[in-house]
């Protein structure tokens, strides 16, 4: 193999691995602790999370947050 065919085949390797680091999802039960504005505060930091479903959140209610990659929002009341 040459050098040019080694260097793509790494670089088609770290590609993939970021690909399916980033298509991966999963849900996460979290506590809202606090309201502000468009913020919802967890476990002390306060995070922009769209509620698309209009749950109408207050303290203490409970959430399923999908969290696909980077991106996070409210699935549902748990």
């Amino acid at each position: 193999m040459s050098i040019k065919e080694e260097i793509l085949q790494a670089i088609k390797t770290l590609v993939k691995k970021e690909i399916q680091k980033q298509s991966q999802s999963r849900d996460v039960v979290i506590v809202v602790t606090g309201i502000k504005g468009d913020k919802i505060t967890i476990d002390g930091a306060e995070y922009w999370l769209k509620d698309g479903i209009g749950l109408n959140l207050a303290v203490g209610t409970q959430v399923w947050v999908r969290i696909v990659g980077n991106e996070k929002y409210i699935a549902s009341r748990r």
